[in-house]
């Protein structure tokens, strides 16, 4: 496996996991240099494939420009992204990037309530980047599409195209045990510690209508996130991305479709 490619949205573990990839490239003297930025940061909208020399890894924490992909990754490329319920999500990125003024709200409470009055008109993104359907609009689709059900339905049968796997943040680990089978590095590269986490009382629980409300409102989001979900993590195209001369013998993780068999069995 040469190139690894991870589309990285924001509030879905997205740091957590790119630690780990750097983790993976450091032990493989990989060269994750690109365009002089961090590659944990890496911003493509600004530069072109041409631009790019050579690379193992690519962290894109942006709009995922599927033509300029199609041009920097290798054919066996692997591809990876990461969801998480879009309730959760939004609600974390709200008060993370503390939207309240974008918005001219008071709370995210007074922002489901001015939806619920449709009173939220404003779909632009704040600093470019956070706003309407987050979950789908770092993995490519446009603004324009948010509430066109056809493009949404097309977008989320490229996304299963696309990419190998789609990672379940609400199931992190079993995720991570998949991406290990698929890669064959040692599990010990996949080691994390879950750090930066909220304080429960910086938290704000969401009731089953508030969250009806906001995943009505991130339509394409939450029909990406039901799909993906059913998949359980979808993995597409396991055994031809399996390197076998690098698997661990007698590991309990070497047969991915029995991690993804007793995780449906758990859900």
């Amino acid at each position: 496996m040469r190139q690894i490619a991870f589309a990285k949205g924001f509030k879905v573990s997205g740091t957590t996991l790119a630690d780990i990839l750097l983790r993976i490239a450091y032990f493989n003297n990989w060269y994750t240099d690109l365009a002089s930025e961090s590659i944990a940061m890496g911003r493509l909208k600004d530069v072109t494939w041409g631009e790019i020399k050579d690379f193992n890894l690519v962290i894109e924490d942006n709009h995922w420009n599927r033509t300029e992909m199609k041009h920097m990754l290798d054919t066996d490329a692997l591809r990876i992204a990461m969801l998480r319920r879009p309730p959760i999500q939004f609600e974390s990125m709200f008060n993370f990037f503390d939207l309240r003024g974008f918005y001219n709200v008071t709370s995210i409470k007074d922002f489901i309530d001015k939806l619920e009055r449709n009173e939220i008109t404003n779909n632009s993104r704040f600093v470019k980047l956070f706003g309407r359907n987050p979950l789908s609009w770092f993995l490519g689709l446009d603004e324009s599409d948010f509430d066109n059900i056809t493009a949404i339905n097309n977008f989320i049968q490229r996304t299963e195209k696309m990419f190998d796997l789609v990672l379940i943040s609400e199931f992190f680990d079993e995720s991570l045990m998949i991406l290990r089978d698929m890669t064959g590095f040692p599990i010990s590269y996949f080691n994390y510690i879950p750090i930066n986490l909220r304080d429960e009382k910086k938290k704000y629980y969401l009731s089953k209508k508030q969250e009806e409300i906001l995943g009505n409102w991130n339509q394409a989001d939450t029909l990406l996130y039901k799909k993906f979900k059913r998949s359980h993590f979808y993995c597409k195209s396991l055994e031809n991305k399996r390197p076998s001369h690098t698997q661990e013998k007698n590991s309990p993780l070497q047969n991915s479709f029995e991690v993804q068999r007793l995780f449906k069995r758990a859900v």
